[in-house]
């Protein structure tokens, strides 16, 4: 089987499909060439690895070339097919920005701006209870402001690709740091 020469820190999902194996993952082509400090050469693609097991063929296939780290998915498809990825857009300046929704069945994306100059996290998917849809529910994340120094957390409900809710806590949390998915969903009303 051939290897690839790339960097990868964190996968998306992996499941298999017949004598194929998919692999979803943000892709780094360079590293470390002339920086020593991390993933500041090239911008990371997101891309989907299909394995054909029995002959060992690789192939890669580009989702996003837009720069995203940190993807999620809906917990509860993990290891199986599923529709939605969510990414944190990583930028020239090694700074992440938006938020970002990869609608992989329809090979579009939603993006969220939480404003200028202030920087998500991972966007983290909480299943809303007695959720039927794959992406049914809440996207938290914490986003950092430079200018205060300060971080929120944030949430949005989105039903059919309509806000339905927006919210945002004002807590300190430190900036950069990765988020996990809370036990319990916010109690939130509509705006």
């Amino acid at each position: 089987m051939p290897s690839l020469r790339v960097f990868n820190f964190h996968f998306a999902n992996a499941y298999d499909d017949g004598d194929l194996t998919i692999i979803d993952l943000p892709r780094h082509r360079r590293m470390f060439l002339t920086d020593q400090n991390g993933p500041s050469e090239a911008l990371p693609i997101l891309v989907r690895w299909t394995l054909h097991r029995p002959s060992g063929r690789l192939t890669a296939t580009v989702l996003d070339d837009c720069g995203n780290e940190f993807p999620r998915i809906n917990g509860r498809h993990g290891g199986e097919a599923y529709r939605y990825v969510y990414t944190a857009h990583l930028g020239e300046d090694v700074a992440f920005s938006l938020a970002m929704k990869h609608a992989l069945h329809r090979e579009t994306t939603e993006v969220h701006n939480y404003g200028p100059g202030r920087m998500t996290s991972e966007p983290v998917s909480v299943r809303k209870p007695g959720a039927a849809a794959e992406d049914e529910g809440w996207i938290m994340s914490y986003v950092y402001d430079p200018r205060r120094d300060f971080s929120d957390v944030a949430s949005e409900c989105r039903i059919d690709r309509r806000l339905i809710l927006r919210r945002v806590w004002m807590a300190r949390v430190t900036n950069h740091l990765n988020s996990n998915t809370p036990g319990q969903p916010p109690v939130a009303t509509a705006p």
